[in-house]
């Protein structure tokens, strides 16, 4: 049966998109003077990475992929959905590998992390990505980039790096020092030291982490990242690993995108692997390449923890229930582009979706009915 029997998946006319985009970035920063402004995103840049800034509202800052047309690190969405130039402070051209928003109890607007191939490496923003501060990094010559970012539930923010580094700020991004090393990364059996690879803090128990190493598999350490043990050998160890995530529902219950596939396994109550890896089927494909992981929030068209994930080469999947016992198959949700670069979600229902050739658009809550719009932005 079809997802979406009897749709209509065009784009939406430009006044509904207009009025959807208001609503769902919701800007809360002024205009930038004589900042170079775009409206929609900039067609066929590719975004590398996204986050959504949650002070005062909830606005899109986004890395694009240096290139024509391009002038700075970062752009952030703006009224009526426009895009600005902002990130002042970053380097251009930089690659930014990864974005985390960090949410404070004292009352502070949130911090904006953003991690990167080069230069000083990691950065960080107090006023939403408008400005960018280098961070500070306790490591000699040579180290080169900060991967993939991650919080633990403690205040503690982790990154991985080259040769299987894993660093660690505890002073919200400002600064940063060793603090462990995962096995490196290998490619055909040899050691590929700056190969990238994913990195997540256990939501809930201090000093555990998960390193997903491409040609290894999922390795976790229970002490910071000094010590690693493999989670369960049956995952494939092809040379991409491209993400791995927590259910929002569910912390005993952890995802990974790999080369081959995307995979399930089950954790009990202390972060241990409980049986081996399952593969979640996409329908009617073998050997699909994954890229990304996003889980929907709560709102009122979609069910919250709903799973989307982004392929290589054959555009997004969604799964309604991923928690269930009896794992059923993905379904095809349709994308602008068939190479999924960035998914994020957004309270109520939508995903901020990025592909390698066709720019950015919004799936919007309606993908988990029976209609769908899809919103260029």
């Amino acid at each position: 049966m079809a997802l979406f029997p009897g749709t209509d998946v065009g784009r939406i006319n430009s006044t509904t998109c207009i009025a959807l985009l208001a609503m769902v970035l919701a800007p809360t920063m002024v205009g930038l003077a004589n900042a170079q402004s775009y409206s929609p995103f900039p067609n066929g840049v590719q975004a590398a990475a996204v986050v959504k800034h949650s002070s005062g509202g909830s606005r899109l800052i986004v890395a694009p992929l240096p290139g024509p047309n391009i002038t700075s690190g970062a752009l952030c969405s703006v009224a009526n959905g426009e895009w600005e130039v902002c990130g002042y402070g970053l380097p251009f051209p930089l690659y930014i590998t990864d974005f985390l928003n960090l949410d404070h109890t004292d009352g502070r607007p949130s911090t904006l992390i953003a991690s990167a191939w080069g230069n000083d490496v990691v950065y960080h923003s107090e006023d939403g990505g408008l400005t960018f501060e280098a961070s500070t990094v306790s490591e000699p010559a040579g180290w080169v980039a900060v991967y993939s970012l991650s919080p633990s539930p403690f205040g503690d923010l982790y990154g991985s790096g080259p040769l299987g580094r894993v660093y660690k700020s505890e002073d919200d991004g400002v600064s940063w020092s060793r603090s462990g090393q995962a096995p490196v990364a290998t490619i055909d059996g040899l050691e590929s030291p700056d190969e990238p690879w994913a990195l997540l803090s256990h939501p809930r128990i201090a000093g555990v982490l998960f390193g997903h190493i491409p040609g290894r598999g999922v390795y976790a350490s229970r002490d910071d990242g000094e010590t690693w043990d493999e989670l369960s050998p049956n995952l494939p160890t092809l040379p991409r690993a491209s993400a791995i995530k927590f259910s929002p529902l569910s912390e005993e219950a952890l995802f990974a995108a790999t080369g081959n596939g995307l995979w399930r396994i089950r954790l009990d109550n202390e972060g241990t692997a409980v049986g081996t890896w399952e593969e979640m089927s996409l329908a009617g494909l073998d050997s699909v390449s994954v890229t990304r992981i996003a889980f929907a929030e709560a709102g009122t068209e979609t069910p919250e923890g709903a799973l989307l994930v982004g392929t290589r080469e054959n555009g997004a999947w969604l799964s309604l229930d991923p928690l269930a016992t009896t794992i059923e198959a993905l379904s095809p949700v349709p994308t602008s582009g068939p190479n999924i670069t960035t998914l994020m979600a957004f309270q109520g229902g939508g995903f901020f979706v990025g592909t390698k050739f066709d720019g950015t658009e919004m799936v919007l809550g309606a993908v988990f009915a029976t209609s769908r719009d899809r919103s260029p932005i």
